[in-house]
């Protein structure tokens, strides 16, 4: 039966959540913050949005390289693309603006006749202010690099981003749900300078007036309140979301001194049916604060992306806007003094993508000086964007509660499921247009996390009801929006709307097939992995036979049935075909074990075909001496070379009464150990050991458009990223430095080409220090990470 036809049942987790959604702005020198602001409004009433991201782009309409390991963490199922409208700027500067559009009038009367007033109406007509101040469409580059190395949503017809404005949603809007609260209080900004407007804004969130006046028509309460620069601190205290710590302190004059105030802000309106939850991880116990400085988008955007992918970060505005003046900066940094950074084992990094080593450095010896810190402050360093470590998961997250980690058991044929996934509804959510409210369904199989690759969306989808197939493969996840795409008739009931996929969960094996052949690739199984594989099969999971492997005692025992030593000098007898057997008495020589421990793991082999239990025997005809499996013995045997049968005697044995067990090792167990195959099973299992999710595919040759073969020891699929690697036994990657260069740049070359994340240089010694400056001058500038594994020889 092969693969497809395997039935059997599966232990999936299901979950209902809103759309994710990564929003890309400008980074422009002056301003951004206005951009910034509006998005923030969009976010406060879209459901969802206090989780959503913002990512700013270049000048020249890239992705900036730090935030390229947030993306991919955060997993957006959709893409929007911030677009600067005369709306934003009225909203901006509403005094200029008014004084600009009087300019405008005047001069259309004086050109075309009429009136100011019409001139003045006609030109803040709504699809006027609508008018795209910023380019429109984005860069195709940029487009190609999300769709590349993530897994959006919504992306047909090559369409990626959706539009992003001042004052629209964009998504499903929350002042046309039900069970809004009685109450909201709305933050005042106007008397705090940009960048503390913006601070305010992300922890509170804000809303635009169109979102205001639809609120108070569906009779919520607004109150607006005074936001001052001593609530600064307090806000700056309280991570958001749902990380609010204890109070202010004692005598707090903030109305934020505790989490009350935030539950009536505008941020909470986006959450109206949702429960905010944390998944568990050491890394919440051990993961640095992070403290980001600067006044530009990137810095801001940095901190923000960091909290929503769960680190504990905060951006301080106006810490460096003092450098040069160190009164300024000393008022500046006793603004945070109280907001909670001391006292804390965690470690601090400073860190900023708008500042330079040494500014980082002042800032840090301001801190220190001016009692900002407290306590253990040893940890406090600057450092790099890209140092800061990550969670191997969004840790944050906003799900149903009605529907969280669902557990549902699916049977499957191989690695399809047999019938189409159940459908799920929101448990609090509603409104009453059915086809306004959407949602997103994961469904999740913990053991098998796929990497979030565009390439494998209609690999992970079998069928759905609806004429297209909005499935995407998601981190942790397979996702699916909740309704139909295509024609559905005016007034249905939802559960005639939503959607019902059956999903696939492919192995690794076919997903690293699917990226070859998407890459220009013909890929096939290597000898070495044929030879590997099929012995991992034997030994039943790849951490029994790691485990093996990594045992001295065992593992010298395996080597035993590799020697080619003449017969005599060392234990067990070499036949005619230059393999060699080995006896009950040989193993114990060998192991240096007791009996019953050498009887108890020959046994073990032979249940598990490992082994083989045979008799050395001699033909009495040719003279031919070889080794017969016990199913070729009965009172007589056939001799391998001639063909004749001789009698089961004492002249057909060597030497003692009655003949003696010889135990030969099976041809592929045999092989993978002539291959090296300890070299990448180790390696395997020690990505195995720290990851939650893991499969991997035995070595391949891989074979490119231009007809080069390369061999691959190394593919894993561990917590949903993409590892390929290569083994060595020897120190060094090959025999000269040109090769060494060559088979580096072969690697990254095939990295690059499946978008895999992580490169291995495995060795079952440590690497030649010439072969690490090799390696470390090519993969230090690549866009993947890589490490080394050495030592992995098996014990000695």
């Amino acid at each position: 039966m092969n693969e497809k036809q395997r039935v059997g049942y599966r232990t999936l987790s299901r979950r209902i959540r809103p759309a994710r959604v990564a929003t890309c702005v400008p980074d422009v020198a002056n301003g951004w913050e206005h951009s910034v602001l509006r998005m923030l409004e969009n976010y406060s009433a879209m459901s969802g949005g206090a989780h959503n991201l913002l990512v700013p782009t270049t000048a020249s309409g890239d992705l900036d390289s730090a935030f390229w390991p947030l993306i991919e963490l955060f997993d957006a199922d959709i893409w929007a693309w911030y677009v600067s409208t005369w709306r934003g700027a009225k909203m901006a500067e509403p005094e200029n603006f008014a004084k600009w559009i009087d300019e405008q009038a005047v001069g259309l009367v004086s050109k075309h006749g009429g009136t100011v007033e019409e001139a003045t109406r006609m030109l803040t007509e709504d699809h006027m202010m609508r008018t795209h101040r910023s380019p429109w469409p984005p860069p195709e580059s940029i487009r190609n690099d999300i769709m590349r190395r993530t897994a959006p949503g919504f992306t047909r017809g090559g369409n990626l981003f959706h539009l992003a404005q001042a004052d629209e949603v964009g998504g499903i809007d929350v002042t046309g749900l039900r069970l809004l609260p009685a109450r909201l209080e709305i933050p005042d900004l106007d008397g705090l300078s940009l960048p503390h407007r913006v601070l305010a804004a992300s922890r509170l969130g804000a809303l635009s007036p169109s979102a205001q006046l639809r609120l108070k028509e569906r009779g919520v309460e607004l109150i607006h309140v005074s936001i001052t620069v001593e609530d600064i601190a307090a806000l700056v205290r309280f991570a958001t979301p749902n990380r609010f710590g204890l109070a202010y302190g004692p005598g707090s004059q903030s109305r934020y001194a505790d989490a009350s105030a935030f539950e009536v802000s505008p941020s909470r309106l986006s959450l109206v049916g949702w429960s905010q939850v944390r998944y568990l991880d050491p890394f919440s116990h051990t993961a640095p604060l992070v403290l980001v400085v600067g006044e530009g988008v990137r810095d801001f955007c940095l901190a923000h992306a960091l909290e929503r992918c769960g680190v504990d970060a905060r951006w301080l505005p106006g810490v460096h806007g003092g450098a040069d003046d160190p009164v300024v900066r000393s008022a500046t940094i006793s603004l945070y003094r109280d907001a909670g950074f001391s006292g804390s084992d965690r470690p601090r990094l400073v860190t900023s993508l708008s500042l330079g080593e040494d500014s980082l450095r002042q800032i840090v010896v301001a801190l220190r000086s001016s009692g900002f810190l407290s306590g253990n402050d040893l940890t406090l360093v600057a450092t790099a964007a890209a140092a800061i470590p990550l969670p191997r998961r969004c840790l944050p997250a906003l799900l149903d509660p009605g529907v969280f980690n669902e557990t549902i058991e699916e049977p499957f044929f191989g690695e399809e499921m047999a019938r189409a996934v159940s459908p799920a509804f929101p448990s609090v959510l509603s409104c009453d247009d059915p086809s306004a409210l959407t949602w997103w369904v994961d469904v999740e199989d913990a053991s098998r996390s796929l990497p979030a690759r565009t390439a494998l969306n209609e690999l992970v989808v079998a069928s759905t009801v609806g004429w297209g197939k909005n499935v995407r493969c998601g981190r942790d996840a397979i996702s699916f929006f909740s309704h139909q795409m295509g024609l559905t008739l005016a007034g249905s009931p939802l559960a005639q709307l939503v959607e019902r996929p059956k999903l696939r969960f492919p192995s690794a094996r076919t997903v690293f097939h699917h990226l070859f052949e998407a890459a220009g690739f013909t890929v096939t199984e290597s000898s070495a992995g044929h030879y590997r594989r099929l012995t991992t099969e034997l030994w039943g999971e790849l951490e029994n036979l790691a485990a093996d492997l990594s045992d001295r005692v065992v593992f010298s025992l395996l080597k035993g049935w590799l020697s080619d030593a003449p017969s005599g000098s060392v234990p067990g007898v070499l036949l005619p075909s230059r393999r060699r057997v080995l006896s009950f008495a040989d193993v114990q020589a060998i192991g240096h074990q007791p009996d019953e421990v050498v009887r108890t793991w020959l046994d073990s082999y032979v249940e598990r075909r490992i082994l083989r239990r045979g008799l050395c025997l001699k033909c009495a005809t040719c003279r031919h001496f070889d080794w017969y499996r016990l199913g070729e013995v009965e009172q007589s045997f056939e001799c391998h070379r001639c063909s004749s049968l001789s009698v089961l005697s004492q002249a057909s044995w060597r030497g003692g009464s009655e003949p003696a067990f010889y135990y030969d090792m099976a041809e592929v167990v045999y092989q993978a150990l002539r291959h090296n195959a300890h070299v990448p099973v180790l390696a395997s299992s020690a990505i195995k050991t720290r990851s939650r999710s893991f499969d991997d595919v035995s070595e391949v040759e891989v074979l490119n458009d231009g007809g080069d073969k390369q061999e691959l020891d190394l593919l894993i699929l561990a917590d949903g990223r993409i590892i390929i690697g290569e083994a060595k036994v020897a120190d060094r990657l090959g025999g000269t430095s040109r090769e060494e260069n060559r088979a580096i740049e072969r690697l990254l070359s095939i990295a690059k080409r499946i978008t895999a994340d992580h490169v291995i240089f495995a060795s079952a010694i440590e690497f030649r220090s010439a072969t690490r400056s090799r390696i470390a001058a090519t993969m230090n500038n690549a866009a993947v990470t890589w490490e080394l594994l050495e030592n992995l020889a098996g014990p000695d």
